[in-house]
């Protein structure tokens, strides 16, 4: 069954990699490489070298890792590479990926860093960063099946950019027990980014912010409704949605949520 799906690198482990494998039909070494990974509790296996390079890569915002050069270390010291994903994940665990499986095979990563991203939006987007970097917030941009799409990330907690030529889309957003959440709805801006009004962001990001903090750090599900809460976790049509009705869907889980906790 071939199902979109998103994580954060925080909730991938390694559990073995190798560079090389065996192939099924004669037994004999080929270059491809086999990695299994628990993502969210459950075992995710890769089995090409394209996918866990364009993870490494985009985990790393601040520089390029090529798929040349990632060859070159797989062809010079294969060995190394359980420790350069276990490095990666240590080292950046605010990274939220979009993917695709198909049978419990990673085959896709839907996500490119990009090299073709205006100056201005470059700029912009990382001096939003830098305000938000005292707060713990882990900065990334790539193209992602929304588009150009910054993501400013802190643990479980994600403030999303999507980038347009001509509108700004803000979406403030919260994983609790393995679901998303938006305690306020998204927001737009109609313009480029470079019009976009600071303050018009930031006033969005704290009260955002001040939602979240009236749990004083811990969003817990009451047990009653954990049955209920863990089936919205494995809806398989929810990756799928446009970002608007995602959107809409995940505010609309915010209210069942709040509704819940009052009980």
């Amino acid at each position: 069954m071939i199902q979109s799906s998103s994580f954060l690198s925080s909730e991938v482990s390694l559990v073995y990699a190798m560079a090389w494998s065996r192939s099924l039909n004669t037994n004999r070494v080929v270059k491809k490489p086999e990695i299994e990974f628990i993502i969210r509790n459950r075992p995710v296996l890769v089995l090409d070298h394209k996918v866990i390079w364009r993870m490494l890569d985009l985990m790393d915002v601040k520089s390029k890792f090529s798929y040349e050069n990632y060859m070159n270390m797989i062809e010079e010291e294969p060995e190394q590479l359980e420790d350069v994903i276990n490095s990666h994940l240590e080292s950046y665990p605010n990274v939220l990926f979009y993917g695709v499986t198909e049978n419990d095979v990673l085959k896709e990563i839907s996500m490119d860093k990009g090299e073709k991203i205006a100056l201005k939006t470059k700029i912009i987007t990382g001096e939003i960063a830098k305000k938000l970097a005292p707060e713990g917030f882990d900065f990334s941009l790539s193209w992602t099946k929304g588009g150009l799409t910054a993501h400013y990330i802190k643990d479980n907690i994600v403030i999303e950019m999507l980038i347009g030529r001509h509108t700004v889309s803000v979406a403030h957003r919260v994983k609790v027990r393995g679901v998303w959440l938006q305690p306020i709805e998204a927001t737009q801006h109609t313009g480029h980014i470079g019009t976009m009004p600071a303050t018009w962001f930031f006033n969005s990001v704290n009260l955002f912010l001040r939602q979240i903090d009236k749990f004083s750090g811990s969003i817990e599900i009451p047990p009653q409704y954990h049955i209920f809460w863990d089936k919205m976790a494995d809806n398989p049509y929810y990756e799928d949605m446009s970002i608007s009705d995602r959107n809409k869907l995940e505010h609309e889980r915010w209210i069942q949520f709040h509704s819940m906790e009052r009980i």
